[in-house]
């Protein structure tokens, strides 16, 4: 395997542990030399010795440095047309280099080596960590942001907005969240999968709304048909920029028969409580399970933990394949 390794971040971490997996006779590591480093860069990199000796202290650290050999180099194959390696460890950016290598072995008559890639590791705004990106001030090495994380919701509703800042607040600490109006093409009452399907089109759209944002959030509230009548769930999807798309619903309570029967009528759940309640716009207020809760449970309190389980995978991508 071969890097820059100017910052040592948690994805040359993760590169690193994936080779000397894989490599129980050793691993050869190499360290592109100052003048390769720096031919197309206006930023230069730190000093040779200075990123060896890094790279070095992780090993010793992990245990693998007995195993290790690391050589500079200062061509994009580096040594990997010498036929004692079977196997290279590559990044989804850098398998492109890993497949022209295997293309030029096999033009030489000599025998592929086998990619062993090592999935992207996430930075907070759900991009990978890149040494460009900390080099630019972006993220630290861990992959924390430098700034706010940003989450557009797809609603300017304010108990949305509001439930979206508690929980993005509590995941990741200091939040800009902004609310957007925005087209779900699901009916104003969903059912069932279009459920989902609204929550997926607010989640889209917010990325759209605010091209700045590093999360889209959309929440839809509908009804699942049960034996005994119907539940009334908050769905939430997380979509990010690189496509990603991650789902969580939140507490779900039975709708009184009444209800239930207006809905199967055509009605929706605000027409038939604000008749029941006496309040045309009980919808717009406390809603559903602020009045039949007699206030105890709020829509913000009912719609924030919809929100952390669509942020859940997240917190432990690796697991989830993200």
């Amino acid at each position: 395997m071969g890097g820059t390794f100017d910052v040592l971040h948690r994805g040359h971490r993760a590169l690193l542990d994936a080779a000397f997996a894989a490599g129980d006779e050793g691993v050869s590591i190499g360290v592109t030399t100052d003048a390769f480093a720096n031919e197309r860069r206006a930023r230069k990199v730190h000093p040779y010795a200075q990123r060896v000796a890094a790279l070095r202290s992780f090993l010793a650290e992990r245990g693998h440095l007995p195993r290790a050999e690391i050589l500079p180099i200062d061509h994009p194959f580096g040594f990997a047309m010498e036929p004692r390696f079977d196997a290279i460890a590559a990044t989804e950016e850098t398998v492109g280099t890993a497949e022209a290598i295997n293309q030029e072995r096999r033009a030489r008559g000599m025998k592929e080596l086998r990619i062993v890639l090592a999935p992207y590791v996430l930075a907070d705004d759900a991009r990978p960590i890149k040494s460009t990106r900390i080099r630019n001030g972006e993220l630290d090495a861990q992959g924390r942001l430098t700034r706010p994380v940003r989450v557009a919701v797809g609603s300017d509703n304010p108990v949305k907005v509001e439930a979206t800042k508690l929980a993005a607040q509590r995941l990741y600490g200091e939040c800009d969240v902004r609310g957007f109006p925005v087209r779900t093409g699901v009916p104003e009452q969903p059912r069932e999968r279009e459920t989902w399907e609204g929550a997926l089109a607010r989640a889209r759209e917010a990325l759209v709304a605010w091209p700045e944002a590093d999360f889209g959030v959309g929440i839809e509230a509908g009804v699942f048909a049960l034996e005994e009548g119907l539940m009334d769930v908050q769905a939430c999807a997380v979509a990010d920029r690189m496509g990603r798309v991650t789902y969580g619903h939140g507490p779900g309570f039975a709708h009184p028969p009444p209800v239930a029967s207006a809905l199967k009528a055509g009605r929706s759940v605000g027409d038939a409580l604000g008749e029941m309640s006496g309040d045309p716009d009980i919808g717009r207020k406390e809603g559903a399970v602020g009045w039949l809760s007699r206030g105890h449970v709020t829509r913000t309190v009912l719609t924030e933990p919809a929100v952390i389980m669509a942020f859940l995978p997240r917190l432990r991508p690796e697991l989830y394949g993200l």
